[in-house]
């Protein structure tokens, strides 16, 4: 019995070994001596080349994502639980109930709504500087990838003599055999590096340059940091959005008043910085602005879509004009009007991608597929729409999607930052195509469509403030 083997699990029989080379020590560091030749330069070249850091950047997308719904999703909840408790004080202020008293439901909700409110603004806080170590990893890996990129130039290719090397084909067939062996020895004489030839070692530069670009992203302030940035501007937009939203919201505060004023604030706007030390005693030179401090206005944006004149429900924006559109819709439109126009001088040389010219009425710009986005903003406006067009935005707090059986009581689906835009179904691009042609048709030559207001029962509130 004691002579059989025992079974081990891996990781004890595993733990020895790994202390055995914990315990070995390597040797000391030493620069090389000679600089790269042709097989390491071609090899740093393709370790630069091959990194692949898709997963990675997917993965702090996606938690990006992630943190902004956690800092939204209570806003929303806690801006349903304030409206229900103005309805019931605007009802106690009704004729006849002025001297009516709280009912213990009412005053419980009331407590309850500023407790909760104490809670959501931690909770954005928390979520803020959660954002902010997240925007800093993405900054770090681009710096990463720059690094490598700058180590592989900072290195220099290897010395190549093909003038020596013709040389010695060229006698060994004029002078023979004695001629190439005394060639060769002069050519290793002449290939050998020179003594005050500095070698540049690899490990120091990367060393060097990852020290250089910490260095200098630790010196920016956090205005420098963050107020241009797309994800923390998105996070603000929506968060303001769900505390405050409506038409009458006010608009986002500028993005010098999101963070402490830094000494390298004052020294990169020094304008900036003496208007808010002066207030309003002089006006502000347009010209002295900086991008940090400009405030983001609220502007009309409508959430039906100019092609189907309904509530849309899978929104997408673009880069160009900023208006909005039915996803189905504004591609099977490109698709059937799109024109592609050559990409080289004097029309000449390949065409490029399909663009349009936007259908929003007074509007001149011309959009391709490559300019749609997702805006989760818009996505976000697009859902509390049809919440409130359902009547559903005051009921159970813990059920947010449209219900009811309703034309535009469609359940929409989460925002994917992933989710790249792909074609729909032939068949459902050419029924909405065919829909749109026959709307277009029937309204040329009348001032007013008839049909897109027999086909839009919507009211106007759907003319929302995005801020």
């Amino acid at each position: 019995m004691s002579g059989r083997g025992r079974l081990v699990p891996r990781g004890r029989r595993d733990h020895g070994d790994a202390n055995t080379q914990d315990a070995t020590a390597l040797p000391p560091y030493e620069p090389p001596s000679y600089p790269l030749n042709v097989g390491a330069k071609r090899a740093l070249d393709s370790l630069a080349a091959r990194q692949d850091t898709a997963k990675y950047k997917n993965h702090l997308k996606r938690a990006i994502h992630n943190v902004t719904y956690c800092a939204v999703e209570p806003a929303d909840r806690l801006f349903s639980r304030q409206k229900k408790l103005k309805q019931q004080a605007e009802k106690r202020r009704q004729p006849g109930r002025e001297n009516e008293e709280k009912t213990d439901a009412e005053m419980h909700d009331e407590e309850y709504a500023e407790d909760f409110e104490k809670k959501v603004d931690q909770l954005t806080i928390k979520a803020e500087k959660a954002l902010r170590e997240l925007i800093d990893f993405s900054d770090e890996l681009a710096l990463h990838e720059q690094v490598l990129k700058d180590v592989n130039e900072q290195i220099p290719a290897p010395v190549v003599l093909p003038s020596a090397e013709t040389r010695r084909l060229r006698r060994r067939a004029q002078d023979g055999d004695d001629a190439e062996v005394e060639e060769e020895e002069e050519d290793q004489d002449a290939e050998a590096p020179a003594e005050d030839v500095e070698i540049l070692s690899a490990i120091e530069i990367l060393k060097n340059l990852k020290e250089e670009h910490k260095t200098a992203y630790a010196s920016k302030t956090m205005r420098a940091k963050y107020a241009s940035n797309n994800d923390y501007l998105g996070f603000k937009r929506q968060v303001h959005d769900a505390r405050h939203p409506g038409p009458d919201a006010p608009p986002l505060p500028r993005a010098s008043t999101w963070f402490p004023e830094e000494a390298g604030d004052i020294q990169r706007n020094p304008g900036a910085a003496r208007r808010r030390r002066t207030a309003n005693s002089e006006p502000a030179n347009s010209d002295e602005d900086s991008d940090d401090d400009i405030q983001i206005a609220g502007v009309t944006n409508s959430l039906k879509c100019p092609l189907t004149i309904r509530l849309m429900v899978h929104p997408l924006s673009n880069h160009v004009c900023k208006h909005n559109f039915e996803k189905e819709a504004i591609l099977s439109y490109l698709q059937a009007e799109g024109v592609s126009f050559p990409e080289g001088a004097r029309g000449r040389g390949p065409r490029g991608p399909k663009k349009v010219k936007c259908p929003q009425s007074g509007c001149e710009a011309m959009i391709g597929e490559a300019d749609f986005f997702e805006d989760p903003l818009v996505i976000r406006q697009v859902r509390r729409a049809a919440r409130e067009e359902a009547g559903d935005f005051d009921d159970d707090e813990e059920n947010y999607g449209p219900q009811g059986s309703q034309r535009n009581a469609v359940p929409i689906d989460d925002f994917d930052v992933t989710q790249d835009i792909d074609e729909d179904d032939g068949e459902r691009r050419r029924q909405t195509l065919l829909r749109i042609k026959r709307e277009r048709l029937s309204s040329r030559g009348l001032s007013k469509a008839p049909s897109a207001q027999e086909s839009s029962p919507e009211p106007d509130e759907d003319e929302i403030e995005v801020v």
